[in-house]
């Protein structure tokens, strides 16, 4: 006569089981389906686990859990017991609303920045003596057209009283071409003076934020762990202020290296809070709705960077040219520095909001995880850096697609990439940034109905190949005859593949970032994922400018040259990147879960000793 086992030894073979194999998405709390699970008759549970493969346990009646490879094929999430909208959510995700605001508002700063320092230096563009004597940034001075030169349809103007007016002085390219004060405007067919930073000032300015940055997201994933999320929260607000505070003084000197140092500070908080947030809503967000509440870090950086477009088309668009008064650019600039700082001191608040928590279990908080489960399960999922060296490797790839596809080089110079293609700079940008930011809203649906690897791989590769055929080899001078057409084709291909970046790559990456490691190493292992991202966008905010104007020919050369050739070049490390993460890119519990039978053999043997007992 049969002997059955007793109820307490399928208990510890349930348990067994379930803390070895950790669902992916789990429909209601550990400790629920652990008790539903001993509460069953025996025999449906350890009596036919030894028979089933894994992937044949997804599928089993018995088990309510969900096991299948949906981040590889990309099936819809499951159901949270707490809504989406819900002020339990509103409150997760402040801090990845809040901050990555004031980051994407400081990276699409530059453009309206620079753009305004230039209106502010270029004494040719003001009309009256009060306006032109008022310029702070370059020495202006009004006078009479025929006493510099003789023959010129020009009377009163404002000029440059320390240097050559050149639009006076030389009529065609090659005489503007020979005095190194002046170069020659394709766009406007007329030679004028050097005025705003030059290629090299400019990529200096667009990176030294990114150094910053580079430094905070390296030392992110450690300062968090060993302060906890309120305390970073309130660190990375107060140094904000401070890089705010000192970007005040840089732009109301002019002084060019002090505005650096400024943005160097500013940006070491930014890098910080790009670790620290997205960590923290994948710890406390409900298990549904964790991937879709992590898409919100791109989402708000790229409504940052639209606020940033529409403050800078608002101040810097009514100054007043022709107007008998102060133009007061200085003070327009002060104005776009502002908004960063009020955003800075919104951030001390943060702690007041958010809870620590940092060294619980993933979702604790919600699901009301035993400890001891929880820390048995830590202490199992310690990995050195050797065993983590494939995650690292493909963390460097999602890098490339995220930021040497070149989107940087569109935030930050979409005035000059406009003004290139023929429209006004700060117009062009505000087009650029408002086109951005909707794009960017599709990935919360998109992100309901696919996986994190498909969007990126599918939007990156795409979108690399519309740099390529759209924004590269059209522009490229001689291939399309017609200017208005490579305009068109060029603008069409840029919109193209922001949307596919703003719908994929750019938020699947932050999200990927945490995703890619074991939860033990996910601060390491996202700091330097994030770290090399701010790497790659470093090389290419310095190198872009610099790189586009000597392909160009120098400063006078046809800019549509350098630029398609960057262009083609983004397109082809896209290409490159996507295919090799097709290979090797996926989330950390897909592959565990594929690894998973052998840990359940032994699990089953274990089980098998404890009846025989």
């Amino acid at each position: 006569m049969s002997q059955q086992a007793p109820p307490a030894s399928t208990t510890t073979s349930t348990s067994v089981i379930i803390n070895n194999v950790t669902p992916r998405h789990p429909l209601g709390s550990g400790n629920a389906m652990t008790h539903a699970l001993a509460q069953g008759p025996p025999g449906s549970v350890s009596a036919n686990l030894p028979s089933f493969t894994l992937k044949q346990r997804a599928t089993a009646a018995e088990l309510p859990i969900s096991f299948d490879d949906e981040e590889e094929e990309g099936s819809v999430q499951e159901p949270s017991v707490t809504p989406l909208l819900s002020l339990k959510n509103l409150i997760v995700v402040t801090p990845i609303i809040l901050t990555p605001v004031l980051y994407g508002y400081n990276l699409g700063f530059v453009g309206p920045y620079s753009t305004m320092y230039e209106y502010a230096s270029n004494c040719q563009l003001y009309k009256t003596k009060t306006s032109c004597e008022t310029v702070t940034a370059a020495n202006c001075l009004w006078f009479n057209a025929a006493t510099l030169v003789s023959d010129t349809p020009y009377g009163e103007v404002c000029g440059w009283s320390d240097k050559t007016t050149c639009f006076l002085r030389y009529k065609n390219e090659l005489s503007c071409s020979s005095d190194t004060a002046c170069k020659w405007s394709y766009s406007d067919n007329t030679c004028g003076n050097h005025v705003g930073y030059s290629s090299i000032q400019s990529g200096l300015f667009a990176g030294s934020l990114v150094i910053g940055s580079t430094f905070g997201a390296l030392m992110g994933g450690y300062l968090t762990k060993r302060l906890d999320y309120r305390k970073s929260f309130l660190i990375v607000g107060l140094i904000s202020v401070i890089g705010n505070a000192l970007t005040h003084i840089a732009t109301g000197l002019f002084q060019y290296w002090l505005l650096l140092v400024a943005r160097i500070v500013l940006g070491f908080p930014l890098g910080w809070q790009s670790i620290a947030t997205p960590h923290y809503t994948d710890k406390f967000a409900p298990t549904g709705h964790a991937k879709t509440l992590g898409t919100l870090f791109q989402v708000s950086v790229s409504t940052g960077i639209f606020i940033t477009a529409c403050f800078g088309l608002a101040l810097g668009n009514t100054i007043g040219y022709d107007a008998d008064s102060n133009a007061n650019a200085m003070g327009r600039m002060q104005g776009l520095v502002a908004v960063s700082t009020l955003l800075s001191a919104l951030i001390l608040f943060l702690p007041l909001i958010t809870t620590d928590g940092y060294s619980k279990s993933k979702r604790g908080d919600y699901e009301e995880e035993n400890a001891e489960v929880a820390s048995k399960r830590a202490a199992e999922e310690k990995y050195s850096m050797t065993q983590m060296i494939g995650p690292m490797l493909n963390g460097v790839a999602m890098a490339c697609v995220a930021q040497l596809t070149g989107i940087n080089a569109n935030m930050n110079f979409a005035p000059t990439i406009m003004s290139n293609l023929g429209l006004q700079p700060l117009v062009g940008n505000i087009v650029v940034m408002t086109w951005n930011m909707l794009a960017t809203f599709c990935v919360i649906p998109l992100s309901r109905r696919f996986s994190m690897r498909s969007l990126f791989l599918f939007c990156g590769f795409l979108g690399s190949l519309f740099c390529v055929f759209f924004g590269g080899v059209p522009v490229y001078p001689g291939v399309t005859k017609s200017d208005k057409v490579v305009s068109g084709v060029a603008i069409t291909g840029i919109a193209i593949f922001i949307a596919l970046y703003e719908m994929g790559v750019g938020p699947c990456f932050y999200v990927l970032a945490v995703d890619v490691f074991p939860e033990s190493f996910r601060s390491i292992g996202s700091s330097i994922t994030v770290g090399v991202m701010f790497i790659f966008n470093l090389i290419i905010n310095i190198c872009y400018p610099i790189a586009t104007e000597g392909i160009s020919g120098g400063p006078s050369g046809n800019p549509n040259k350098g630029q398609a050739v960057a262009f083609i070049f983004f397109g082809c490390i896209g290409v490159v990147a996507c295919v090799i993460e097709y290979v090797f890119l996926q989330p950390w519990e897909v592959l565990r879960s594929e690894g998973t039978d052998t840990v359940h053999e032994a699990a089953v043997r274990e089980d098998n000793a404890t009846e025989a007992t």
